[in-house]
């Protein structure tokens, strides 16, 4: 309930014009990541999540608390529409770019997938796609939070999915500014 409050809460302050205070400070993305999806794997019997690094640790300038937001969304969203169970790869790896390093997150799951007329909009304050209206129980905020909160860090979120064969949400996020 919390994180939803807070979800809400940022929502408010970007509608309004005002952007989102980020508190950065040196932040273990793997870490993170290990532990939400430690958490995760134990609300579900269903799916298996697994968690792929280059290495066992990844030093970034985030606001932690808030990536740890967009990790919980990601991968709440990766069971939510994977009711048939499967797995669920999260991957976190560096590129070097002419800024410099950036890291990499992936949430891959085996899910219903996304429709392809859906993409353009699916992170839109409450806009959920058409497969799973009335089917799947959401509010339309979440991507909406995860997208304000990855490019406030200076990244960028995209998504690669096919109906009936999964989705990825790919997160390249700058480890400082």
């Amino acid at each position: 309930m919390s994180a939803l409050i807070d979800q809400m809460l940022d929502l408010t302050r970007l509608q309004m014009g005002r952007p989102v205070d980020l508190h950065r400070i040196p932040t273990d993305l793997v870490g993170l990541v290990s532990a939400v999806a430690e958490h995760h794997a134990s609300t579900t019997k269903r799916h298996v999540i697994r968690v792929v690094a280059d290495s066992p640790e990844l030093i970034g300038l985030w606001d932690a608390s808030r990536i740890e937001r967009v990790i919980q969304n990601l991968l709440s969203n990766a069971i939510k529409f994977s009711p048939n169970g499967g797995e669920i790869t999260v991957t976190v790896a560096q590129e070097r770019d002419a800024t410099g390093g950036i890291a990499v997150l992936t949430v891959r799951d085996q899910g219903i997938g996304i429709p392809s007329e859906d993409l353009p909009r699916l992170f839109d304050r409450f806009y959920r796609a058409g497969n799973v209206v009335g089917q799947i129980v959401g509010t339309g905020v979440g991507l909406t939070s995860v997208r304000q909160v990855v490019e406030g860090h200076g990244g960028t979120v995209v998504i690669e999915s096919r109906l009936g064969h999964g989705s990825a949400f790919i997160l390249r996020l700058p480890l400082a500014i």
